[in-house]
C-alpha cells in the first residue's frame, strides 16, 4: 500500500500529464488553423 506522499505525487503527475495533453491538443488545433491561412508578405 502506498503512503500519502507517494499517492499525492502520483496525483500530481497524473494532473501534469492531463494538462500537457490538453496543451498539445490546443497547439495542434492552432497549428492546423494557421496552416489554412495564406502567408502574409513581410
Amino acid at each position: 500500500m502506498r503512503d500519502a506522499p507517494q499517492l499525492r505525487v502520483g496525483e500530481e503527475v497524473a494532473g501534469a500529464r492531463a494538462l500537457n495533453d490538453l496543451a498539445m491538443q490546443l497547439l495542434t488545433k492552432a497549428h492546423d488553423e494557421l496552416r489554412g491561412v495564406p502567408p502574409t508578405p513581410l
